[in-house]
């Protein structure tokens, strides 16, 4: 059945509004990831003061390190459009996303036809995985979701390829030294094997990150006290990939384009070495399930009017098992606990609840932010024995006066006074 031209620019505008709405649930229940709370502090700084050389609050003061461009472009778009910090990086957020989703569909056209292409951009629409990981409130290695099939869909395009490259770097490096080494490497297969595999024999190693986190990765396995770092099961990845893997599967021709095969395969083994790398596999799988539905409905033959019904159901049916699961990462009594600190003196708290207490204003021991952190191993540990302790030596030798524990934590001392309790409780040591 041949459809007319604006039938399929109306269902294709659908799935790029549904995909920009399921994105948006963050602001309905509270941001999940701590990290939004760090980067909208830096932005509001900047948006006010410019962008810091000097954070006083993260780990107690360290140096302004982090990619310069995530903050200021959220930032020039507040002062352009006269809005705050959480309004402009929803508002950078927004249009990544939508680059991504188009920027999806113009590969997987290019690559499998425009039927595969429109399935794909629905994929990538309600899959969890874009969800999770490239919100209204992600972190700003989202980038990734648009960068991708960006970059592969400009191969050959050497101007085009070094300003997309020229900015990533500047918006998140890690990210952007991901996906150039899988356009490298995709490249090199397809003109000599031999280059292929060398560039695969390095790729866990570019893949991550800097040296720096490379570094610490190799003497400490610091990073992996954060979630983010630790390689993924195959139960998570199911969870973030859904039902549609299964047309995933049934796109197994698809794989004769070495490209998708190779794009796949190295990104798949990117997010087992570190989980934050399913912003490298989502859109490969993405591509891949397009190619797959129409691989079933040419299988289902009379009956492939079933496939699309039964495409809708997954998919809807993995975003909201999702969505049933994700919670803010702070409840509103946390928010109370971490305001009352802000402004007190310095205070030790789980690593990860840090970015909320320097939103609020207040100094921490230790936040989410390890790369280049002062003494991050010796404080975690410090921090690892006063959280099963309370004992007020461990504070002391923070150089801490207040102790943060939110509404989700358990935590007992007879050391130490407790100044405030919303749910989420404050201590401090004892006159």
């Amino acid at each position: 059945m041949a459809y007319k031209r604006y039938e399929v620019a109306l269902a294709l505008a659908l799935l790029i509004v549904a995909g920009l709405a399921v994105r948006a649930l963050p602001l309905a229940i509270g941001a999940w990831d701590p990290d939004a709370y760090y980067h909208e502090r830096i932005v509001g700084q900047t948006i006010t003061s410019g962008l810091p050389t000097v954070d006083a609050l993260s780990w107690g003061g360290r140096t302004y390190s982090y990619y310069p461009l995530a903050h200021l472009a959220p930032a020039a778009i507040a002062v352009l459009l006269g809005i705050d910090a959480r309004e402009a990086i929803i508002f950078v957020n927004l249009l990544l996303a939508l680059a991504g989703l188009l920027a999806l569909y113009a590969l997987a056209k290019k690559w499998l036809g425009a039927e595969a292409a429109f399935w794909a951009l629905a994929a990538a629409a309600l899959l969890p995985a874009f969800v999770a990981r490239g919100s209204l409130l992600a972190r700003p290695e989202a980038l990734a979701f648009a960068l991708a099939p960006a970059a592969l869909l400009l191969v050959g395009n050497r101007a085009a390829l070094f300003a997309l490259f020229f900015f990533g770097a500047l918006y998140h490096l890690p990210t952007t030294l991901g996906i150039l080494l899988l356009v490298v490497l995709i490249k090199a297969l397809e003109r000599c094997v031999a280059w292929g595999a060398l560039a695969g024999a390095i790729a866990g190693i570019i893949v991550y990150g800097r040296a720096g986190a490379l570094v610490e990765a190799a003497s400490t396995q610091l990073f992996r006290l954060s979630s983010e770092s630790l390689p993924f099961d195959f139960v998570s990845l199911l969870f973030l990939l859904g039902a549609l893997l299964v047309f995933a599967f049934a796109g197994w021709r698809a794989l004769g384009d070495r490209r998708i095969a190779l794009w796949c395969l190295m990104a798949f083994a990117a997010a087992l070495f570190a989980g934050r790398n399913i912003v490298l596999l989502a859109p490969a799988i993405a591509v891949l399930i397009g190619g797959g539905v129409v691989e079933a409905k040419k299988k289902a033959r009379k009956y492939s009017v079933l496939v699309a019904p039964l495409f809708v159901i997954a998919a809807v049916a993995s975003f909201l098992l999702f969505a049933s699961w994700v919670s803010p990462a702070f409840l509103p009594q946390d928010f109370r606990a971490a305001e009352w600190a802000g402004g007190r003196g310095v205070v030790a708290s789980w690593w990860d609840r840090g970015h909320l207490l320097t939103f609020y204003g207040a100094p921490v021991v230790a936040d989410g932010f390890f790369e280049g952190a002062p003494d991050a191993e010796a404080r975690i540990a410090v921090l690892n024995r006063l959280m099963a302790t309370g004992t007020e030596a461990a504070l002391i030798e923070l150089n801490a006066s207040l102790v943060f524990i939110d509404s989700r934590a358990g935590f007992d001392s007879s050391e130490l006074n407790r100044v405030f309790d919303s749910g989420a409780r404050v201590f401090s040591k004892r006159d």
